[in-house]
């Protein structure tokens, strides 16, 4: 637990820290999906072998790989 002034723990600033690690969990979960879902053929991109390319352009749901 963190201290604060004379040497006092200060439960709300763990409480806090705690919250921050989560967020930053679920960042880079939502990071890894977006990655996914933007790849070419969308998630199953590995399956078909597609491979994301940054000058690729962006599909709409509606797009369908041949």
């Amino acid at each position: 637990m963190l201290t604060i002034g004379g040497g006092k723990e200060d439960p709300s600033i763990e409480a806090l820290l705690t919250l921050i690690r989560e967020k930053d969990e679920r960042i880079e979960q939502l990071i890894r999906e977006n990655a996914a879902l933007t790849a070419p053929c969308g998630p199953s991109a590995s399956a078909c072998g597609c491979a994301p390319s940054e000058s690729a352009p962006a599909s709409s749901p509606a797009d369908t790989h041949a």
